[in-house]
């Protein structure tokens, strides 16, 4: 029995809280049903105010109990089955059954105790605990340690989830399990959503970033960081309060608040704000980008102020539009998702390809993205070291059932096609309704309408907000309330606590627009690459290119996880054949980008 535990805590060593503490909650107590099985019982008051036991579970027989809460069926295998309430033990012990290799199941209890019970005086629970992917996390405590575990699950494992829920277990604090299966939920989602972009969009990424490294000087070992890096100026606004300025519907009646601001505050504009500030009378002193795709350009088309003005890009920026704006200059960062580590450690994951950049000119700087340029440009301006933050136009919703506010592209093309049976109140309603939507609570008091994709930014907010310690204060003037933001001040305490600053526009003089040329690097990478194409290269010789280049590596990962998750339906030779195929076919798009980008 020792050595089991032994076995037990040496793989899983989080679990020897729950064998070594003493409880705090003497309220449960295992008890046997007439067939021998254990089940958990809690002392409870009745409605007469007298405690009484309560069981959490079927007293005759809580095997057959168990049984009718899972599918008839077996499961596909790649979902993680999440249990919520661990009152019946019998539940996760004939889960075991029902799982493939490998798969992840999750018992949640809202208490300690059940967790110490389980762990201390039912030896059957230990073959749970004992199979590799089965994990146990309950009491408020434990919480950090599901998110931490749940960050570190590689993407490629996903494949959906699971529920099965013990109601007696859940009435006894349903507000927690809500709160839990929500955000487990969100977390997967999030985590699949960013797997399929980056399948979508990884070429264009790695190709951007090649060409983009045009515009970057080569480093030597010990030279400082180039102001074309954004590593080279963080912490530059320490002392500086800032705004952030999105594209919300409420961003036109923030205009005249921001027009005050603008002297006084470092203002920093999404792309898709850029036109509607400048038609408001507001100048920003810097636009963040952050699409690697073309049609970026439409946010900035017509303007030619962008030349006071400064540009914060991601390296994955497509380099087209590069070219075509003239801004005062361009300071490059790159996304990175740092993880903490179930182990302590932590581990960052950064845009493919972007390892490439930073041999060529060093460290470019991290900035962590919630998945829109609001997010990125939040933790581009935490980076920068702002002492205050203040979120303008974060609606985050849909406020009077519109998309954006007026002034943005999205608007002008809109406007375009009104016609005498086609408002734009149709245009707005006919995008909504496409839309899952729900109301979450507003700004303002009451409700507000807003969509899955959009929550998630909202909760990112939330979470990063609460993780900083920046003040942050949103003063947009509708939209979805946004937990943990300082209380909003009048306007006249607002301008009377930021004195008027005429040095915030030479903050980032050194920042310069270099033009594009290609490194020998890039075009030695280019020439192999048009050798291996023209020669149509297999297996072998594709791994020895791979060997070379070891960042286009990421190109062949979609191929390789669709092989994993159907390796029952394909033969060796056809996932060989299928692999070849497709890791040529994106290696043919990096060679095309770079020979487009090199004859121009």
């Amino acid at each position: 029995m020792s050595d089991l535990i032994g076995k037990i805590l040496q793989r899983k060593p989080y679990l020897r809280l729950y064998f070594s503490t003493v409880p705090g909650e003497p309220i449960f107590s295992v008890s046997r049903a007439k067939n021998g099985a254990a089940i958990l019982s809690c002392e409870m008051p009745n409605n007469l105010g007298k405690m009484e036991t309560r069981h959490l579970a079927s007293r005759f027989n809580p095997t057959v109990e168990a049984e009718r809460t899972l599918p008839e069926r077996k499961w596909k295998g790649t979902e993680i089955v999440l249990i919520l309430g661990a009152g019946n033990p019998q539940t996760p012990l004939l889960t075991l059954d029902r799982l493939s290799e490998n798969q992840i199941c999750i018992l949640i209890d809202a208490h300690f105790t059940p967790a110490h019970l389980l762990c201390s005086q039912v030896p059957e629970f230990l073959s749970f605990l004992e199979r590799p992917g089965c994990h146990l996390f309950c009491g408020p405590s434990l919480i950090g340690s599901l998110w931490t575990y749940l960050e570190s699950i590689p993407p490629d494992r996903l494949g959906g989830i699971r529920v099965l829920r013990h109601n007696p277990s859940i009435h006894l604090d349903p507000e927690f399990y809500s709160m839990v299966e929500l955000k487990i939920k969100n977390t997967i989602r999030s985590k699949m959503s960013d797997m399929l972009t980056r399948f979508e969009f990884e070429k264009k990424w790695i190709a951007n970033i090649i060409v983009n490294t045009g515009r970057l000087p080569a480093r030597a070992e010990n030279d400082p960081a180039s102001p074309a890096l954004f590593s080279r100026w963080r912490g530059a606004l320490s002392g500086v309060p800032a705004v952030l300025a999105a594209a919300g519907p409420s961003l036109r009646s923030s205009l005249p608040l921001l027009r005050e601001l603008q002297n006084r505050c470092f203002i920093l504009a999404c792309d898709t704000a850029y036109k509607a500030l400048l038609k408001g009378g507001v100048m920003p002193h810097a636009v963040i980008m952050l699409d690697a795709q073309k049609h970026t350009l439409l946010h900035f088309l017509g303007e030619s102020r962008l030349k006071s003005c400064l540009l914060f890009a991601d390296i994955v920026s497509n380099p087209a539009i590069l070219r075509r704006l003239e801004s005062r200059g361009i300071i490059f960062s790159t996304t990175a998702k740092i993880t903490q580590m179930p182990d302590g450690s932590v581990e960052r994951e950064a845009t493919p390809g972007s390892v490439y950049a930073e041999a060529l000119a060093g460290p470019i700087g991290d900035v962590q993205s919630g998945g829109s340029v609001a997010t990125s440009g939040f933790d581009l301006l935490r980076n920068l070291g702002v002492s205050r933050l203040f979120l303008i136009g974060q609606d985050l919703a849909y406020t009077g059932r519109e998309i954006h506010s007026t002034g943005t592209h999205h608007n002008e093309r809109w406007l375009c096609s009104i016609s005498r049976t086609k408002s734009l109140e149709l245009i707005n309603e006919a995008v909504v309704r496409k839309r899952e939507t729900f109301f979450v609570p507003a700004l303002s008091g009451g409700e507000v309408l807003t969509d899955y994709v959009l929550d998630l930014y909202r909760h990112w907010f939330e979470d990063s907000i609460n993780r900083s310690d920046i003040t942050v204060v949103n003063l947009s003037n509708a939209g979805a309330n946004i937990h943990g933001c300082a209380e909003r001040p009048s306007e006249r305490e607002l301008l009377n606590s930021l004195p008027v600053r005429d040095d915030i526009a030479n903050i980032f003089a050194e920042a310069s627009s270099p033009e594009y040329r290609e490194h020998e690097v890039t075009r030695n990478l280019r020439n192999d690459l048009q050798r291996l194409i023209k020669d149509s290269a297999g297996i072998g010789e594709i791994e020895q290119f791979f060997e070379k280049y070891e960042f286009l590596r990421s190109l062949r990962r979609q191929t390789e996880i669709y092989i994993k998750r159907n390796r029952t339906k394909i033969t060796e030779e056809k996932a060989r054949e299928l692999l070849g195929r497709n890791t040529l076919k994106s290696l043919r798009f990096i060679e095309r980008s770079l020979r487009a980008n090199a004859i121009s």
